[in-house]
C-alpha cells in the first residue's frame, strides 16, 4: 500500500527542534509530525512519501531565530535585504534547508498579506488550485491508496486551503473512477496534540478518515455548455482552445444526459470522445493554469474558481464515463446491423448499477420489455430495418430528436 502525506512547512522560531510524537504506543522524535507519521506508517508496511507545502512568504517572517539559521548556513538577513532576488527563484532557497531533507518533495504556493515590507496579493482560490493540482498530477503519475493531510502546522488560511484542495481532489478522483478495479484513494486527516511550549513532553498523533460524497451529477449547467461566458472564463484569449473545450463539453452533455435520462440509444448513435483525448485536454488545462498561477508570486492571475473547478471536475467525470463505456464495449452501432435490445438491456443495466442509477435500470428493463411486445405484435418482417415509430404506431411525425431532451 502506498500513500502521500501533505503538510504546510514551518519556518519559525524553534524550527530545528525535534518533538516526541507518539502513536499506538510507539514514539519517535522528529521536527515535523508528518515525518513521524511517515516512519510509523512505514513500520506498518505502508510506503509513504511526505510532500511539504511552503507559502512563498515564509522566509520573510522575521520571527525566526537568526542565530539558529546561521548555525545551519542560512543567511536570512541577505534575503530580507533583497527579497526580489529570492522571489525570482524561491525554490532554490527552500531546497537548501538542511532540516527538512527528510521530505520527499516540496512545492511553493501563493501567500496573502504583507511580510517584511513585501505585499503578496494572492487569493484563496490560487492556493486551493495549487495544492489540488499537485495532488492530481502526483496521483496521475503514481496512483496511491491513501492521502493524508496533516493540519498540525500552518496559518488558518493555508490549512483551510489544504482542506478545500483535498475535497476538490477527492471529488475529481471519485468522478473519474467508477470501475471496481480502479478504486478511489482514501482521505485521512492527521494532526498532533498542540505544541504550545507548555509542560507536555509527548505529542500523540491522531488520524481521522474523512469522505466527500460524489454523485452522478453534471458539474456543468445547460447555460455553461451552450453559452460562451463559461469558456471565456477558462480560456480568455485563446479561441482555439476555447472552441476545443466547448466541443468536448457539448459531447459530454449529450452522453451524460443520455445516461442520466435513460436514453442509451443516443450513446450508440452519437458516440463519445476518446478517453486519451479527454485526458490530454485535461493535462493541457492544468499546464495552462500553472503557467498563469506561477507567472508571479506577488499577484494573483484572478482565475475564476467556479469556472476552473467545473472544468476540472467535468473533464475527470467525462473520462470516467468513457472508461466505463469502453469497458463494456459500447460503441457507435453500424446502421446495417443495428443494436441488440437484449444486449443494451444487460450492458446498460450494469452501467446504471455502477453509476448508482438503480431506477434507470428498472425503467430500461420495462421499456425494452414493452418494446419487444410491440415489435413482435406489429412487425411483419423483423429482418429488415424500419423506423420504430412505424411499429410503435403513435401517429407522431418522424423527425429529428427533441433538443429539450439533450
Amino acid at each position: 500500500m502506498s500513500s502521500l502525506i501533505y503538510q504546510i512547512g514551518r519556518f519559525d522560531r524553534g524550527l530545528t527542534k525535534e518533538y516526541d510524537f507518539e502513536k499506538d504506543g510507539k514514539s519517535i522524535k522528529k521536527r515535523l509530525s508528518s515525518f513521524a507519521l511517515k516512519e510509523l506508517l512505514e513500520e506498518e508496511g505502508e510506503d509513504s512519501r511526505v510532500v511539504l507545502i511552503y507559502p512563498v512568504s515564509l522566509p520573510l517572517n522575521r520571527g525566526v531565530d537568526k542565530e539558529e539559521l546561521k548555525n545551519n548556513s542560512i543567511e536570512i538577513e541577505r534575503l530580507w535585504e533583497n527579497p526580489s532576488e529570492y522571489l525570482n527563484n524561491p525554490r532554490e532557497f527552500f531546497s537548501r534547508l538542511p532540516f527538512y531533507r527528510e521530505a520527499d518533495d516540496f512545492f511553493i504556493i501563493h501567500s496573502i498579506g504583507t511580510y517584511s515590507g513585501v505585499t503578496f496579493e494572492g487569493e484563496f482560490s490560487d492556493i486551493v488550485f495549487e495544492i489540488a493540482m499537485d495532488m492530481i498530477e502526483r496521483y496521475l503519475k503514481n496512483p496511491v491508496e491513501k492521502i493524508y493531510v496533516d493540519v498540525s502546522t500552518g496559518f488558518n488560511i493555508y490549512v483551510s486551503a489544504l482542506l478545500e484542495a483535498v475535497r476538490l481532489f477527492s471529488t475529481w478522483a471519485a468522478l473519474r473512477s467508477w470501475l471496481p478495479e480502479e478504486g478511489r484513494p482514501e482521505i485521512w486527516l492527521s494532526f498532533s496534540d498542540p505544541i504550545l511550549g507548555g509542560g507536555a513532553t509527548k505529542y500523540p498523533l491522531h488520524l481521522e478518515r474523512v469522505s466527500f460524497k460524489s454523485f452522478f451529477s453534471s458539474p456543468l449547467s445547460k447555460n455553461d455548455v451552450t453559452g460562451e461566458r463559461f469558456y471565456k472564463e477558462v480560456y480568455r484569449g485563446d479561441k482555439e482552445k476555447r472552441a476545443r473545450l466547448k466541443k468536448l463539453f457539448e459531447n459530454f452533455a449529450v452522453v451524460f444526459t443520455a445516461i442520466n435520462r435513460n436514453a442509451p440509444l443516443a450513446v450508440y448513435h452519437l458516440g463519445f470522445d476518446d478517453a486519451n483525448i479527454i485526458r490530454e485536454t485535461f493535462e493541457v488545462l492544468l499546464d495552462d493554469m500553472k503557467n498563469l498561477l506561477y507567472e508571479s508570486y506577488l499577484k494573483s492571475p484572478g482565475l475564476n474558481r467556479g469556472a476552473y473547478q467545473k472544468a476540472i471536475l467535468t473533464l475527470g467525470f467525462y473520462e470516467g464515463i468513457v472508461k466505463v463505456l469502453d469497458k463494456y464495449g459500447v460503441k457507435v452501432y453500424e446502421s446495417e446491423i443495428g443494436s441488440d435490445l437484449e444486449e443494451i438491456k444487460n450492458t446498460f443495466g450494469e452501467i446504471y448499477e455502477l453509476f448508482g442509477l438503480d431506477l434507470n435500470r428498472v425503467f430500461l428493463g420495462n421499456e425494452i420489455g414493452s418494446t419487444w411486445i410491440k415489435i413482435k405484435s406489429k412487425a411483419e418482417d423483423c429482418s429488415n430495418w424500419q423506423p420504430f415509430a412505424l411499429i410503435h404506431g403513435s401517429g407522431q411525425r418522424i423527425g429529428p430528436p427533441n433538443k429539450r431532451n439533450y
